[in-house]
């Protein structure tokens, strides 16, 4: 499938982040927007056969959070099954005196400090089996490429032998925005760059500028409604925990929807309009979920998720984001956290990893209240 840039991209505003305004958001990648999961999976699954075409025998694929983390993941399920998929994460996994933990920064985001766990990348360079083999980066819009520089040097720092035997990097995205003398020199450094869209845009920040947003609003004064809670027995992939391979990946995501489906189809309407949120980091299992609502029922179902971006509300028609809240995290008491783009739906369902149930029911609650007036049945889908 061909995809052009008007497909992927429209501009909204960070709120409140002086280091950059704009924020690139992709219409199809479910996570601020509510998309059909069968399209978002489509673009997804597009990005993963070229990346997959292009570098076919690539070792480890290691996924951005929090925004890449469905995007990427799901371009990892056409890599090998022996290949390896990591996840960077904005939550604490582990002793950090781990050598295989490894932090860096995202110079310009909401949250700078970032993590990632090489254990299993460690593992597979002691075994020789990435020797030869590409290291892929994936995120959903690279601009400058400083991000992937920070990580690719942490991980080289980490693992000092790997750049000796892995035959390159490769920074894969589903928008590449770097100037050609950036990729240029990247290219220079053993780095390849591969993409849906390479777009030179320019005056993002000043087109963003005549936009005049408000942060997203509080919760005041609504009522919680009633919420149904499943718990789904077989675990999901947990990537930012050391890494799992691909063949992995696939079997504990598909079991988990199987699992997840027999549990909430007697549930479902037989028509209207279903949602299907992810939260945070853990987006993929909703597609999945969302995806096999939609084959196998007469609803018309939408899947987006909860997320820790500060955007910016706007009422002018070519905004995307008219309507957000502030909610509660699904993990961690006092973290901001937001949903954006509520609308009409017979059901809502949220499909969480979080192990924290207390706090997974304070969140539960504030998303009834988002949807107070526009949905009147809520099931919340844990993995415990």
């Amino acid at each position: 499938m061909k995809y052009t840039l008007d497909d992927l991209f429209v501009l909204g505003k960070r709120s409140g982040n002086e280091k950059r305004s704009f924020l690139l958001i992709d219409p199809l990648q479910a996570k601020h927007l509510p998309v059909s999961p069968t399209k978002a999976l489509a673009m997804m699954d597009t990005l993963g056969s070229q990346l997959a075409a292009a570098y076919p025998d690539t070792g480890c694929i290691i996924g951005f959070a929090e925004t890449a983390t469905a995007v990427a993941a799901q371009a990892a399920t056409h890599f090998p099954p022996h290949a390896i998929y990591l996840q960077t994460t904005r939550e604490n996994v582990g002793d950090t005196r781990n050598p295989f933990l490894l932090e860096f920064s995202e110079d310009h985001s909401h949250a700078v400090r970032q993590q990632l766990r090489t254990d299993l990348m460690a593992k597979q360079l002691k075994f020789s089996l990435l020797n030869d083999r590409p290291v892929m980066l994936i995120d959903d819009e690279i601009s400058t490429g400083r991000t992937a520089g920070n990580i690719i040097k942490s991980i080289n720092g980490a693992l000092p032998l790997l750049p000796k035997y892995i035959s390159g990097y490769v920074i894969g995205s589903v928008i590449n925005r770097m100037d050609d003398s950036t990729r240029e020199s990247y290219a220079a450094q053993g780095i390849d760059c591969a993409s849906l869209i390479f777009a030179d845009v320019d005056g993002l920040e000043e087109r963003a500028d005549r936009f005049a947003e408000k942060p997203p609003a509080e919760l005041t004064d609504i009522p919680a409604a009633e919420f149904e809670e499943l718990s789904v027995e077989k675990k999901l992939p947990d990537p930012k925990m050391g890494g799992v391979f691909v063949h992995d990946l696939k079997m504990w995501l598909n079991g988990f929807n199987d699992e997840a489906f027999e549990l909430i189809k007697d549930r479902l309407p037989e028509r209207g309009r279903v949602l299907v949120m992810g939260t945070e980091e853990c987006m993929l299992p909703a597609l999945y979920l969302g995806k096999t609502i939609e084959e196998k029922t007469g609803a018309e179902v939408y899947s987006h998720s909860t997320t820790r971006s500060p955007i910016g509300i706007c009422g002018d028609e070519e905004y995307p984001v008219h309507e957000g809240y502030h909610i509660a995290s699904f993990y961690e008491a006092g973290r901001d956290t937001y949903i954006y783009c509520p609308a009409e739906y017979d059901m809502v369902i949220v499909v969480t990893d979080s192990r924290d149930n207390e706090q997974s029911r304070r969140a539960m609650e504030d998303i009834t209240r988002v949807f107070a007036k526009k949905c009147g049945k809520f099931v919340l889908i844990c993995n415990k």
